[in-house]
């Protein structure tokens, strides 16, 4: 890939990317950044429709792909935090032994691969620990094996299209609830610290961190607005922002996460995100749950309407 720089240090050329779980909610974004850049992703999913259906725990599977494609975006996994506490061994399976079989494919193909990991990485539950000991094997491959394995570390995802089951995602959860004007449930105290960070801006560093030539691989690339959000100044402002009649309601926390947790990027890891893949502008909280409130409500709450109840909001330059 770095043989197709084209100046400005990033690759040119109409390039076949690999997504392992391109079918899911950040999958669908990566692929349409892509494609809006002339690249073609190939999907490579457990469930139709897929360019490639196969599952990352079959190794074979997982190296004809690779070897089939130019370079790599890994974002299959088994999600939830509380959903897997009591049943870890599938999701060390999938999210550590699938994903050494997508590092192993790249490190005998010699592609260039994009890995995402979690912004609560230090958190010992189940989906956490799977995730950063991935990270850390990362990490391990490019120094031991010369691979070129780039890491992005995506703090609390949202946005529109979000499913809220089978695993109980924090925001389309609230975002429902707020625009039926139901209690919203908030595990803890809700002044656990929440970084959220826009669709649309993981999907664009995530394609960034990939199509970027010469930037280092032993740093963890960070996408999230490093701001002190705790969960009740968030669903707060879901509430005001809908003109919801919407009570909190406070319950025991989730096994997996613990009281007054920070969830937040890092000025260094920022620092990386913006020198090195040139991202710096990240969606403001308002507008991004703006975004999200009016397709649900679209789309899931009154799928009737012709129009959203939540009007657009006006694009501000961030």
């Amino acid at each position: 890939m770095s043989a197709n720089g084209n100046g400005n240090g990033r690759c040119s050329g109409k390039l076949k990317i690999l997504l392992t779980g391109g079918n899911g909610f950040l999958g669908k974004a990566v692929a349409q950044k892509l494609l809006s850049r002339g690249h073609s992703p190939i999907i490579f999913d457990r469930k139709a429709p897929a360019d490639v259906l196969g599952d990352i725990k079959d190794a074979e599977a997982v190296n004809e792909a690779v070897y089939n494609s130019d370079a790599v975006i890994h974002l299959a996994g088994l999600l939830g935090t509380a959903e897997l506490t009591n049943n870890p061994r599938i999701a060390a399976e999938v999210n550590i032994l699938g994903t050494l079989n997508v590092f192993e494919a790249v490190r005998t193909h010699k592609k260039r691969a994009v890995y995402i990991t979690l912004g609560n990485y230090f958190m010992n539950n189940t989906y956490s620990i799977t995730k950063s000991t991935s990270e850390r094997f990362a990490l391990m491959f490019n120094k031991e094996h010369g691979t070129d394995i780039r890491i992005v570390r995506g703090l609390n995802v949202y946005g529109p299209g979000q499913k809220a089951a089978p695993v109980k995602k924090f925001f389309p959860n609230a975002a429902i609830s707020v625009l039926k004007n139901e209690p919203i449930t908030i595990y803890g105290d809700g002044e656990q610290i929440m970084d959220l960070v826009y669709l649309d801006d993981i999907a664009e560093i995530l394609v960034r961190a990939l199509l970027t030539d010469n930037i280092p691989n032993n740093v963890i690339y960070e996408a999230g607005n490093g701001q002190a959000t705790t969960l009740n100044y968030i669903v707060g402002l879901m509430i005001a922002l809908a003109g919801s009649r919407s009570e909190i309601r406070y319950s025991l926390m989730r096994p997996g996460e613990p009281k007054g947790a920070v969830v937040m990027a890092t000025e260094q890891g920022l620092a990386y995100t913006k020198d090195h893949l040139g991202f710096a502008n990240f969606t403001p909280l308002k507008q991004g749950l703006r975004n999200g409130l009016a397709w649900y409500n679209e789309h899931i709450v009154h799928p009737s309407h012709a129009e959203p109840q939540i009007p657009s909001p006006t694009p501000v330059s961030s």
